[in-house]
């Protein structure tokens, strides 16, 4: 019986370091090929994909998503650790050049070397154009960032292949940096203003734990409005967030240059993660299908994002509280006021003004 358990761990520990080699050879070949990737020079077939399934939900739902959205030519900037690559537009500012080997559906695009790669709107010639990493960029800093949070030795045993974004999320993330460059376009004024607003940042009092359990109840208020198919109810949810809202307010004395800082990020990233969601939605519904993604029913990837409204919207780091705080707000929106997105995007009430008069 000795020699048999002794054979059997044997066995088990072989199968066990082998098992282990073969995941750190697979992983050191995994962070090669996304290394090589995130640097190529042209545009991939998989990347031409995702920017074509991008312009095709655009022109398919963005008039659902938003008035007017779909008839805005809104080009696309994505980018690689070496290089960005415009589409949408024949020429641009000095230092883009053209592509001649290649093209994008029939189209000539632009490639410059790397400059301030971002995730945002950015003006390039006198347009506006949404800018996001390429899908291989992405993939290769997520990986990098979890191998970052574990010590080395244990970094190497994480399964590689499965820090990955999922092509359906970032064709609506492209979305919503494209929506960005909608607002600038539909709103300059109020946009423009918005790029300085993190200047006051430092003195929103995030770490106060009181102001936190605020912010979660607030948080709590507007999933409790979203999940309830009882108009009464919601509206009594409703209520009660802008109460919570404004006693928050009152008692920390948020100043006028704070209160915009609340109200301008809602309204800025708090709309665009609406327009990515629905997007995904709409994708999601009926008959439409896509050869280049997949999409399913239940926004799978907004799961924890739902969660955290419910919970924990008060402890979410920097400004993520305002992307969450905003979307919700406009989802009611949708559901009290058919007139509410010509209203927010052309004058400068904010999503909380909105709701408030809807009572």
């Amino acid at each position: 019986m000795k020699k048999f358990f002794k054979r059997f761990f044997m066995i088990l520990l072989t199968v066990l370091v082998s098992g282990l080699l073969i995941l750190w050879m697979l992983n050191k070949q995994a962070l090669t090929n996304r290394k090589q990737a995130s640097c190529d020079s042209l545009l991939s077939p998989v990347q031409k994909a995702y920017l074509q399934e991008t312009l095709h939900l655009k022109k398919q739902f963005g008039s659902k998503v938003w008035p007017g959205l779909d008839s805005v030519n809104i080009p696309i900037v994505v980018f690689n650790n070496c290089y960005e690559f415009l589409t949408g537009m024949d020429r641009a500012d000095a230092g883009w050049e053209t592509i001649s080997a290649d093209d994008f559906m029939g189209r000539p695009y632009l490639r410059r070397k790397l400059r301030e790669p971002k995730a945002f709107a950015v003006l390039l010639d006198k347009q506006w154009a949404g800018m996001l990493g390429t899908l291989n960029q992405m993939n290769f800093e997520f990986l990098n960032g979890i191998r970052q949070e574990f010590p080395p030795g244990i970094a190497q045993l994480f399964p590689y292949f499965l820090a990955r974004i999922a092509p359906d999320q970032y064709v609506v993330s492209l979305l919503h940096e494209m929506f960005h460059a909608y607002q600038a376009v539909r709103n300059p004024s109020r946009f423009g203003k918005i790029q300085s607003l993190y200047r006051v940042e430092q003195k929103y009092p995030y770490q106060n734990q009181d102001f936190i359990d605020l912010w979660n109840k607030e948080g709590f208020l507007l999933w409790e409005a979203l999940s309830t198919d009882d108009r009464e109810s919601m509206k009594e949810s409703i209520r009660e967030f802008i109460r919570i809202r404004q006693e928050r307010r009152e008692k920390y004395q948020i100043t006028a240059d704070l209160l915009d800082f609340e109200r301008e990020l809602e309204w800025l990233e708090g709309l665009a993660k609406y327009a990515e969601i629905r997007f995904y939605e709409l994708a999601a519904e009926g008959d439409y299908r896509s050869e280049a993604v997949p999409y399913r029913k239940g926004l799978p990837h907004w799961q924890m994002e739902f969660s955290r409204l419910q919970n924990s919207l008060g402890e979410q780091g920097s400004d993520f509280r305002f992307y969450l705080a905003g979307m919700a707000q406009a989802r009611l929106l949708d559901r009290i006021d058919p007139d509410w997105k010509t209203k927010i995007m052309t004058t400068n009430l904010s999503l909380d003004e909105l709701l408030s008069s809807g009572f």
